[in-house]
């Protein structure tokens, strides 16, 4: 097949091969006339020059290696989606600081170090405690303890997202997916009972659902306040809050985008990618 050729970023995680969607991005991108290459991000030997884009899926090992994943954005340069400019200001969680300056409304948020901080709650009395970097709910606890919140953060190298914990994540968390600054779905994730995180490896079960006006006006809002917009491809999570819909993440380096549960998703994504290489 002659014609563009994009990248699909992957990575040698072990969930990549299982849950990353560059099958199905790739099957509607050759429907498409365009070919697709599933190539590792790390892969010392690739020549990204010779790909008219380079797309991330799966890169799902970068948060022990955000120095170098970041460096590799940067050398992939103008032809990376989403740019350069995006991963570095996406890839730690302190971009929410920066949403909620805008008077968004976000899960509110601080970074709290164990070595500078006599209370890590700051006065919350039940707190998620998180990686600065990392994705789904990997080193994540909840807790009501000082003590405790203190020696996680110690061991997440001394520096972690600390968020009173929000009740309404145990009745779901949606996502809401867009593809080139345009709404394609969205998606519900119902924590496992007992459980609050939302995640599919944890027991969460994810359905394809339809956004509120409200949440869907969040969602757009919010892509509007952070940088270098529109993306090719976004994913904002947003939970029920007293007052209305609250952001708790705006996803636009990695993000699982649930399109094996919205048949018409991939080839919305793949109709973005082709409007930039042809």
């Amino acid at each position: 097949m002659s014609g563009p050729v994009v990248a699909l970023a992957t990575s040698s995680h072990p969930w990549a091969a299982v849950a990353g969607d560059e099958d199905l991005i790739s099957a509607a991108l050759t429907e498409r006339g365009v070919r697709a290459e599933v190539v590792r991000w790390d892969d010392p030997a690739m020549e990204w020059a010779r790909f008219d884009l380079v797309v991330i899926r799966s890169t799902w090992d970068y948060p022990k290696r955000l120095p170098e994943f970041v460096a590799w954005a940067d050398r992939v340069g103008d032809r990376l989606r989403n740019p350069p400019a995006v991963v570095h200001w996406n890839t730690t969680k302190d971009y929410t600081a920066d949403l909620a300056a805008t008077g968004l409304a976000v899960v509110p948020s601080r970074i709290v170090s164990s070595l500078a901080a006599a209370d890590p709650l700051q006065g919350w009395s039940d707190v998620v405690v998180k990686p600065l970097v990392g994705h789904s709910a990997i080193g994540l606890i909840r807790t009501g303890d000082a003590d405790v919140a203190r020696a996680h953060i110690a061991r997440l190298e001394g520096a972690a997202v600390v968020q009173p914990y929000q009740a309404a994540i145990e009745d779901g968390e949606l996502s809401i997916v867009h593809f080139a600054g345009a709404y394609s779905h969205a998606v519900l994730k119902t924590p496992a009972p007992g459980e609050f995180r939302a995640q599919h490896h944890l027991g969460a079960t994810v359905a394809a659902v339809e956004p509120s006006p409200a949440e869907l006006e969040l969602a757009e809002a919010a892509l509007a306040a952070a940088p270098g917009g529109p993306y090719l491809y976004s994913r904002v999570d947003v939970i029920d809050g007293a007052d209305g819909p609250q952001v708790i993440e705006l996803e636009l380096t990695e993000p699982s985008l649930y399109m094996d549960l919205v048949p018409p998703a991939a080839g919305r994504l793949a109709a973005a990618i082709v409007a930039e290489v042809t």
